[in-house]
């Protein structure tokens, strides 16, 4: 089985475009970071965005507002 997923991931790979294979990389960032269904654990935004703008003494990152660092 194993063989078989390597072989098409590397089909998959030769046939998309640059633009496909940085959609396909982002799905799978996206898929780890957020899982993919509820039942799954990830990382959500908002408590992403709380844990970033609480304070450090509160076991925060200390930043004001984290829509400013993109």
């Amino acid at each position: 089985m194993d063989k078989s997923v390597q072989k098409m991931q590397g089909w998959r790979q030769k046939l998309l475009s640059q633009a496909g294979r940085e959609i396909s990389i982002k799905s799978v960032f996206q898929n780890f970071w957020w899982g993919r269904n509820p039942e799954e654990r990830g990382i959500h935004r908002d408590s992403w965005d709380n844990k970033l703008s609480q304070s450090k003494p509160k076991e925060g990152m200390g930043f004001r507002d984290s829509r400013g660092l993109n």
